[in-house]
């Protein structure tokens, strides 16, 4: 149970570290 928390969590900054590299690409094509 406690791998699958770190796992998550592990995910959840993925996806958070993914979308902060879409926005800078978002803001450098604008």
């Amino acid at each position: 149970k406690n791998f699958e928390r770190t796992l998550a969590n592990a995910k959840a900054k993925m996806d958070l570290c993914f979308v902060r590299l879409m926005l800078k690409r978002l803001a450098a094509s604008l």
